[in-house]
């Protein structure tokens, strides 16, 4: 994976929780919020096969500003250079998961494409991420449940038999449905609902 990085004013905003206990849980202020649609999102993790992803990618900072900053980025390179992107429904946050072990600094935001070829003055990459096996939980709801979802799901691979793979090059990531509403184009001090799918590697 060829990776041009891209030097961006760092944000005090953080775009998830700092603190990774041993267990590497996402622990905040939680309480159960009961608005799911009905048969969706009843904090439920599955194991899928997720098959291979190639998505063009803009590297930015952790934090909600850049993300938003970064998204507006890719779409405009996208309409620009049109290029084919798969799956209109769906923007990607990929999160390094080897950065777990002190503090992710780092995201990788973009869409699905077919193919790529950056260029070497381009701030964008083409990702590739293989096929594997995933635990997938769904995030629906505003913060607080956002928070309790990345909780739950942290909570269930200690009492699981899967382990998560914190290994360098393993990527989890978030699918964010950009239908009705697009969250990445909602200010980051006004957004407090979320729709997206969690995908965190299995070992």
């Amino acid at each position: 994976m060829e990776v041009v990085r891209k030097q961006v004013q760092k944000s005090e905003e953080n775009y998830k929780p700092e603190k990774v206990p041993s267990a590497f849980k996402l622990i905040h202020g939680m309480k159960m919020v009961n608005d799911y649609p009905k048969g969706e999102g009843q904090m439920e993790v599955t194991i899928v096969t997720k098959p291979a992803i190639k998505a063009l990618v803009l590297k930015t900072l952790m934090s909600k500003r850049d993300v938003r900053a970064a998204w507006k980025e890719v779409q405009q390179f996208v309409q620009d250079k049109n290029i084919d992107w798969v799956n209109r429904d769906l923007g990607y946050v990929f999160v390094p998961e080897w950065q777990w072990a002190s503090r992710v600094e780092d995201l990788w935001v973009g869409v699905e494409v077919k193919s790529f070829q950056p260029e070497a003055r381009d701030e964008f990459e083409l990702m590739t991420i293989p096929e594997r096996q995933y635990a997938r939980i769904r995030v629906y709801g505003d913060k607080e449940q956002m928070d309790r979802t990345y909780n739950y799901l942290g909570d269930w691979f200690d009492g699981s038999k899967y382990e998560r793979d914190y290994s360098h090059e393993s990527f989890s990531f978030e699918a964010n449905r950009l239908h009705p509403i697009n969250p990445f184009e909602i200010p980051a001090d006004e957004i407090n609902f979320f729709d997206f799918e969690i995908f965190a590697p299995i070992k």
